[in-house]
This record gives C-alpha cells, structure tokens and sequence, in this order.
C-alpha cells in the first residue's frame, strides 16, 4: 500500500507539474484569464465523466464549499499562470509549490497533528531549495 501512495503521489505531482508548465506557456501567449478557464472547462468534463463512479452526498455544505473552493481557486490558477507568463518559471514554480505545500501543513500543525521527525527534515530541505 505504502508504494501505492508513492506512486498516486509522484503521478499527481507530475500533472500538476506539467498543467502549472503548460499552462505558463499558454499564458505567454493568451489571457491568463482564458488558459484559466480552458483548463477548468477540461476538468470540469473529466469530473462529470467521473460523477457515476463516485459516490457523495449532496448537501448545502458541500455546495457552499465546493464553490468556495471553485472561485478561489479560479483565482489563484489564474494570478499563477498571469505570474508565470511575466516571471522565470524556475524561481515561481518551486516557490508556488513549496507556500501551497506550508500553508496546509502549517494549519494541520496549528490543529494539533505532529509530523515525523523526517517530515521536519523534508520541510527544511524543501525551503533551502526553493
């Protein structure tokens, strides 16, 4: 199971890697408001394709955050890929990827969860290399 989660890990970072890459380059070129909706428009179809095989529950909750989620994140994909279009894609890439790898770690710390003694080591190599 642990090489499971390993690989679902390196697969996922890779996607988001290459959309974060991709879509830079197409920012370059076009609004990054338009890469942002683009990639949305493709996500949005690969989720209803998913809909039938996944279960949930509908709720006022889930609708609320869900479009929370929805609009900042529209908001951020789109000031990335804007950031990316103007700025070197090696110092806001790694730096993008290590502030939205703290900030939810930092929360969990804040919430009580405690990482292993590698888990410090890997945060404090991640911030020398950024």
């Amino acid at each position: 199971m642990p090489m499971l989660t390993a690989l679902v890990g390196l697969a996922g970072a890779l996607i988001y890697g290459s959309a974060d890459f991709l879509g830079g380059l197409a920012a370059k070129r076009l609004s990054s408001v338009l890469v942002t909706a683009v990639a949305a428009s493709s996500g949005l179809l690969v989720l209803l394709v998913a809909l039938p095989f996944v279960g949930g529950v509908w709720s006022p909750d889930a609708v609320l955050w869900g479009a929370l989620s929805g609009v900042t994140g529209a908001i951020a994909i789109s000031l990335l890929y804007a950031c990316l279009a103007i700025g070197p894609m090696s110092i806001l890439s790694p730096l993008t990827a290590v502030v939205s790898a703290v900030v939810p770690m930092t929360a969990g710390l804040v919430g009580g969860e405690r990482l292993a003694p590698v888990g410090y080591a890997a945060l404090g190599l991640a911030l020398v290399a950024v």
